[in-house]
């Protein structure tokens, strides 16, 4: 029997987001494969999808859920992942799946460990991030620590070792699935019209570029008549954002 814990770093961090639905669908889907005992430790986690996930699978989450607590997120996360390394200790994993890009390693036994990478756009595009982002760096030392590195594209496979220099052998691609949606009624011109649009989906920070979308979209004159961008997602648009569309 192949005991796999995930940890706590992404699910002290985000609400919602593709990292935690991702590290939930995986976790779900590993505990269904014969041989293989599951369990998500995150002692204190603030994630919508392993709240949800708790109350439908019992004993694949460890974990007790918190209203996220402004000006207080990195606190919660210490605290959780302190945590998860003394809940781990006494879980004596085979294998632990890094969850986000810690420095330091959230487990220090002899377990194999496997990270997931998504991208490596903090070390392409730097000078899109305020200096001092602990991304690269942090990512950097995940990376040289892991026993196997999963990601999700072969463009990123690509960077992985242009960039880090990890050996071949040590990268498995796994393109990201999908989830089945109940069906619905809504159309999309329902929603959004009839005409032609870019639909930009999730948070509008510096690294998606979404300020260097909207200026080329204002600066285009048949892109301004002919097509719209809508936003899913990201909050509210931004006075500056609303002049340029």
């Amino acid at each position: 029997m192949t005991k796999v814990i995930f940890d706590s770093q992404i699910f002290s961090l985000q609400q919602f987001g593709g990292i935690s639905r991702y590290i939930c669908a995986l976790a779900e889907h590993l505990s269904q494969q014969p041989g293989m005992t599951v369990q998500i430790l995150a002692p204190l986690h603030v994630n919508q999808y392993l709240r949800e996930l708790k109350g439908s699978h019992a004993g694949l989450v460890q974990g007790a859920y918190m209203h996220p607590l402004p000006k207080l997120g990195h606190w919660v996360a210490n605290v959780s992942n302190l945590l998860f390394s003394l809940a781990a200790k006494s879980s004596q994993p085979d294998i632990v799946h890094e969850t986000y890009y810690s420095a330091t390693p959230t487990y220090k036994g002899n377990a194999a460990r496997v990270l997931t990478v998504y991208d490596l756009i903090h070390e392409k595009f730097p000078k899109s991030f305020l200096p001092g982002d602990p991304i690269a760096h942090n990512r950097a030392k995940a990376i040289r620590r892991a026993d196997h590195i999963i990601c999700i594209s072969e463009s990123t496979r690509r960077d992985l070792i242009e960039i880090h220099q990890v050996p071949e052998h040590k990268i498995s691609v796994t393109y990201l699935g999908y989830d089945t949606l109940s069906a619905s009624s809504l159309v999309a011109s329902a929603l959004v019209g009839s005409k032609p649009y870019l639909l930009y989906v999730g948070s509008r920070h510096g690294y998606k570029n979404f300020d260097g979308l909207v200026r080329a979209f204002a600066a285009s004159p048949v892109l301004k008549a002919s097509v719209r961008i809508v936003c899913f997602g990201g909050g509210m648009l931004t006075p500056a954002e609303r002049s340029l569309l």
